[in-house]
């Protein structure tokens, strides 16, 4: 058990009992996926040999590495601020050739993700080139997140609305295991101020 946790198992902590009136929960209902194993897809991580991989990191200059995403610069501000938990903010991406087709971006703990412990990573904002889904580049880039930043002491989540059947498929061929379902919140209006919260826990959890 880490240094200042209770009893409880780790997909327990902080359900959502009893909202802030600040807080106001949004319709769509969200699947929460966690995974502590990363060995068994590690080996299925193959990509035509015209891709490559790479993962970005924020610097000095907002702009090094910037390929047009504004919500990037958001993430950028929020690094250099600390108000993620952790180091390890990054941008997975996948080129084809010269031109980028997918991104997943890994987040460390900040107010998004209250059920985190601080050295998680939770996995998303993920995008494809339209021209180019089906072809697996999600998973591939899921795995090689998780040969990239496995450690000890951490877990990583993933979290689906209940209706997005594309990104439930692949995160279970990820060997993700569904931890409950929740919500998420905006506040003051805004969805950047709200928080994704776990609401009922999986039986199986």
């Amino acid at each position: 058990m880490r240094s200042g946790e209770n009893s409880w198992p780790r997909h327990s902590r902080r359900a959502w009992k009893s909202p802030n009136p600040a807080f106001h929960r949004m319709s769509s209902r969200f699947l929460f996926f966690q995974s502590t194993e990363y060995g068994p897809v590690e080996s299925a991580c193959t990509l035509p040999l015209d891709c490559r991989v790479e993962f970005w990191q924020p610097c000095i200059n907002p702009l090094s590495g910037y390929v047009g995403r504004k919500l990037d610069l958001v993430w950028w501000l929020f690094h250099h601020a600390h108000v993620f938990g952790n180091r390890n903010f990054s941008v997975c991406r996948i080129w084809l050739n010269s031109q980028l087709v997918h991104q997943t971006t890994v987040f460390p703990p900040f107010f998004r993700f209250p059920f985190m412990a601080p050295n998680d990573l939770q996995i998303g904002d993920t995008w494809t080139l339209p021209s180019q889904r089906g072809r697996g580049f999600a998973g591939n880039a899921i795995k090689s997140v998780l040969a990239a930043f496995a450690g000890p002491d951490r877990l990583f989540w993933y979290v689906a609305s209940e209706d997005n059947a594309a990104s439930i498929r692949v995160i279970e061929k990820c060997a993700f295991r569904l931890i409950g379902t929740g919500v998420r919140t905006t506040r003051l209006g805004l969805r950047l101020l709200g928080d994704f919260r776990i609401t009922e826990h999986s039986s199986s959890s």
